[in-house]
């Protein structure tokens, strides 16, 4: 299979999807459902890295996984999805097309692997923090 499944972290808080150079959409399809079977067994958030560094997609291919990308962002247990190796006018699609509709709100897309770890490094400090402070305290 092209696109593989992994936990990226210790703890499994990360999920990660992996693309190969010659993945399918049938491989795409396998891989959403095993990431929807994985999330509705699990009673916690966790966040979903799809990498796509070493695959091929272009712009059109990617703006049509788009929308199934985005109903992963709506599952009570994910905290944030980053798109990792997209190009800019991959991205600059889903963010148009996030702005004119209510879903993929919680996508982010990273250049490299490490930056993607960086924006869930920063998110999860930031609910930490936020969990600390008293309900009734201004946000």
């Amino acid at each position: 299979m092209s696109v593989t499944l992994t936990w990226d972290a210790p703890d499994q808080s990360i999920i990660r999807l992996i693309y190969g150079r010659n993945w399918t959409q049938k491989d795409f399809q396998i891989a959403l459902g095993q990431v929807s079977s994985t999330l509705d067994s699990l009673k916690r958030s966790v966040h979903i890295v799809i990498d796509q560094d070493q695959a091929e997609v272009s712009p059109g291919v990617f703006l049509t996984h788009a929308k199934s990308l985005c109903a992963i962002t709506d599952h009570p247990n994910v905290g944030a999805v980053v798109v990792v190796g997209a190009s800019d006018a991959a991205r600059e699609l889903c963010e148009m097309a996030a702005n004119r509709h209510t879903f993929c709100h919680n996508l982010r897309f990273a250049p490299m692997l490490d930056d993607a770890y960086n924006i869930l490094y920063h998110l999860d400090f930031v609910a930490s923090v936020n969990n600390l402070v008293p309900d009734d305290w201004p946000r």
